[in-house]
């Protein structure tokens, strides 16, 4: 199983007394590119620990530590790795701190979280999320891809696309030196959806000139030739509801738009999308 690297967040009032409390973990692998947070919604411990008038400064000083992670919405965490780990746990010294970076086996980060939240966390219990994310779906799928005995020379992930006007980062390029297939991952269980569309049509649109010109994706000093006519496909999560809104059905078209000819694959055949992109390096 993967091992991933944690911090625990904890809210120290007055560092001379030494008195602390828990207050949320940090989980991830740059091996994996998982990271994840969750931190407490009430702090009543810390509440009996500290003035009433710094509580909501560390609450939003968290908050703005949270959206710095990738979430339903987006996956906006360029910066967060295990060095930025590190270093938060080192110059921690203010009411916020970070405990020394520790390592943790889990079958995934979602799993390494809830496990961490359970030996740390003594306030509440952790609020169960069964969303899906687009950057879960993507873990997912290399996942899946590895048990094909895929490895990272294989596949690339997060790849810059260049094509002759335009560009645009793929979630998982399958590869041998040229690529065989495009993978792009969505999810539509995300309070706004509009956005997720909005994201679909400027990745159609470079799809568009792809399917013109062609295009690269650069690989350290090496460029990856991707042909006019490679495979794409995009693995999405429906809503949790059973209805559609208005922009994730207006999604679903754009990934079938005959000038992108891109393969629509539910949750529920990622595996066997997976298997497929596999075989094409037997090619």
């Amino acid at each position: 199983m993967p091992k991933y690297k944690y911090s625990v967040i904890r809210f120290v009032p007055s560092p001379v007394r030494g008195e602390f409390v828990n207050l949320g973990v940090i989980v991830g692998s740059d091996a994996t590119d998982e990271w994840a947070i969750d931190i407490v919604g009430r702090k009543n411990r810390a509440a009996n620990l500290a003035d009433s008038d710094i509580l909501p400064t560390v609450t939003a000083e968290l908050e703005r530590l949270r959206l710095r992670f990738p979430n339903g919405d987006d996956e906006h965490a360029s910066d967060i790795s295990e060095e930025w780990l590190h270093v938060m746990a080192v110059e921690s010294r203010n009411v916020i701190q970070y405990s020394t970076p520790q390592s943790v086996v889990a079958e995934d980060a979602a799993m390494a979280l809830e496990k961490l939240w359970n030996l740390f966390i003594f306030e509440q219990e952790r609020q169960k999320r069964e969303s899906l994310t687009k950057h879960m779906i993507r873990t997912q799928y290399l996942r899946s891809l590895q048990q094909n005995q895929l490895t990272q020379d294989h596949y690339k992930t997060k790849a810059k696309l260049n094509t002759s006007h335009s560009s645009t980062s793929i979630d998982v390029a399958v590869h041998n030196g040229v690529a065989k297939r495009l993978t792009q991952c969505w999810s539509f269980q995300v309070k706004n959806t509009e956005s997720v569309l909005n994201e679909v049509k400027a990745w159609a649109w470079t799809m568009r000139d792809l399917r013109r010109n062609g295009g690269a994706i650069r690989a350290g000093l090496r460029e990856i030739g991707v042909p006019k006519d490679v495979e794409l496909s995009v693995v999405y999560a429906s809503p949790v509801d059973t209805v559609e809104d208005e922009f994730t059905s207006e999604a679903k078209d754009v990934f079938s738009d005959s000038d992108v000819d891109a393969e629509a694959v539910p949750m529920e055949k990622l595996q066997a999308d997976a298997n497929h992109a596999a075989s094409l390096l037997a090619d």
